[in-house]
């Protein structure tokens, strides 16, 4: 794979690929050359897609932009279940219905597959540079640079209004945070963002900032990994206790797991997934379900959690930030209430509260 980003224009190199083999010769000489062109010209991407929900986008502006015509191949070999836009315009073939109205190159897409597959798609190639016109709120979007680029560092031109950003896999940048597990963004992705208010998107592609600022993702070793399944929200643990790090956090909806992470240097990014509607199962968090956090040890065992909520609320809403505080256990020093926790609360809170030394506590609630 060979990265044209800073070569000379029309100028042709050439080289010898020399393969050595215990054949007839020893050797094989096959000459090869590059020459790199304006941005322009007929060119083509092919996207490979996962077994269930997959966020895209390509760099180039389709020559068909009828999505019915773009996705033919698929549907005749009965790969794609459904496909939609960041508008929640949906093209269905089971019921041969589409009122997407077109691909949009600036746009991202998700498209649920029936198995691991393919899309190829011709077009107008799109400079790296060239602006994407965001609104205020949610979008999809499509990514145009042809590197991978640390998604600090790529959206830092849009972070004053930047309030939060995902990919397909549920890994998220909260700027209010200071924290990202997204990594790279990468070409033939679609990303989620939300901005504040409306701003022209042009994508950075120095990669200096993201170092001190971007997590890695680990994915938990105890705990399932929970399969996408198109809608989530996302939660950010943060812990000031070292021996935190490497625990494993389950969040549960009516006992089913519903997202899964592991704490890293103090921080855990999880998604929580909501109810695939296609199916006919429930695989999901329910729209505001109540959601529970356990923390597991790599030995298995499963212990308590308390925590302060930061931002948000232990209830499932697609697209909502939960932020929460795990709580440093220590020995209580002095009489009075500690945390209230959820706060605010439905119909159930926890109280915590310590007394220097043991005694019958009445307490009231007005």
């Amino acid at each position: 794979t060979l990265d044209t980003q800073d070569f000379p224009v029309n100028i042709e190199f050439t080289a010898d690929l020399v393969f050595t083999h215990d054949g007839v010769g020893g050797e094989t000489i096959i000459p090869v050359s590059l020459m790199a062109s304006e941005i322009g010209g007929l060119s083509e991407r092919t996207l490979d897609m996962a077994f269930g929900w997959n966020m895209v986008s390509v760099n180039v502006d389709p020559e068909e932009p009828d999505v019915v015509q773009l996705t033919r191949d698929l549907v005749e070999n009965d790969l794609l279940e459904i496909m939609k836009n960041g508008a929640g315009q949906f093209y269905s073939p089971l019921f041969n219905f589409n009122n997407i109205p077109g691909w949009m190159v600036d746009q991202g897409y998700m498209l649920k597959t029936a198995e691991d597959c393919q899309l190829t798609i011709s077009g107008e190639a799109v400079a790296p540079d060239q602006p994407i016109e965001l609104h205020q709120g949610w979008q999809m979007i499509a990514y145009f640079p042809r590197v991978p680029v640390d998604a600090i560092e790529a959206l830092s031109g849009i972070v004053e209004s930047l309030e939060m950003a995902k990919d397909g896999e549920g890994r998220f940048y909260s700027p209010a945070f200071g924290f990202s597990n997204m990594g790279d963004l990468s070409e033939g992705n679609g990303y989620m963002i939300k901005l504040t208010e409306a701003a022209d998107l042009i994508y950075t592609i120095e990669d200096e900032l993201a170092q001190n600022l971007s997590y890695d993702f680990q994915q938990p070793e105890i705990l399932p990994v929970v399969k996408p399944t198109g809608d989530n929200m996302s939660l950010l643990v943060i812990s000031e206790n070292p021996s935190d790090d490497d625990l494993e956090v389950g969040v549960f909806a009516s006992r089913n797991m519903v997202g899964s992470g592991r704490i890293t240097n103090g921080y855990c990014g999880v998604a929580i997934w909501g109810d695939d509607t296609t199916t006919e199962t429930c695989d999901g968090a329910l729209m505001g379900e109540s959601l529970n956090i356990k923390l597991h040890n790599l030995s298995g065992e499963v212990e308590d959690v308390r925590y302060i909520s930061l931002r948000g609320k232990n209830q499932y809403d697609s697209d909502a930030l939960w932020a929460i505080q795990l709580e440093t256990s220590a020995l209580p020093i002095e009489f009075g209430i500690s945390t209230i926790w959820p706060n605010p609360f439905n119909n159930v809170t926890n109280i915590d509260y310590s007394v220097t030394e043991p005694d019958r506590v009445s307490m009231f609630v007005t």
